[in-house]
């Protein structure tokens, strides 16, 4: 059984999307280990074909941090990726990539995707069997964060990152449709599932 997995923060935003097997989606990976069970989300596929079209689909939708488009981690845009790339390939690829201009073509197909993939993580509840064991295995570790503080220039290059930034049209309205199912605090957080309940 094939599917694609994303890897989520604490705060419920996508940093990896990945197409997998088995138990690929625990797997330790180029950018780290995975997040506990609760941040990992799946969306089942019925062929490997079908599992490499979501994740390209969601690599595209929330865009990678390497080339300035979004918040993923990843070094690909997806599909069969390229394996241990070296980072004078992943500066021409970043270079080349940047640059680019996507077809209203692949944007609608990429919209399409998305619109027909099932939200598999809503409504699931853990049995109890299974939270026992995730609370098991998060006993002892210690986030990588914990303590750390920014630093008030890394505040301010974030602040001035994001200044003057605006989505598309389209893409505003493509977030709200696969969101509109969560609800936010007055903050515009996400609330947990089962807080929201």
């Amino acid at each position: 059984m094939f599917y694609t997995y994303m890897w989520l923060r604490e705060d419920g935003t996508p940093y990896y999307v990945g197409k997998g097997k088995k138990d690929r989606a625990y797997a330790r990976h180029r950018i780290g280990v995975a997040p506990p069970l609760g941040r990992i989300i799946f969306y089942i596929a019925k062929d490997e074909d079908e599992a490499i079209e979501n994740e390209i689909a969601l690599i595209w939708y929330y865009g990678r941090k390497d080339l300035g488009l979004g918040c993923l981690r990843n070094f690909t845009d997806g599909g069969e990726g390229t394996r241990n790339m070296s980072k004078d390939a992943r500066d021409r690829i970043s270079k080349a990539m940047s640059s680019r201009i996507v077809s209203e073509r692949t944007r609608e197909k990429g919209r399409q995707r998305l619109k027909n993939m099932p939200p598999m993580h809503l409504g699931f509840k853990h049995s109890e069997a299974s939270r026992r064991k995730m609370s098991e295995r998060g006993k002892g570790r210690t986030a990588w964060n914990k303590g750390k503080k920014a630093t008030l220039e890394q505040i301010e290059a974030n602040r001035k990152g994001h200044l003057g930034a605006k989505q598309a049209p389209s893409t505003v309205l493509l977030r709200k449709e696969l969101v509109k199912h969560r609800k936010r605090d007055s903050m515009g957080r996400l609330i947990k599932m089962e807080d929201s309940e």
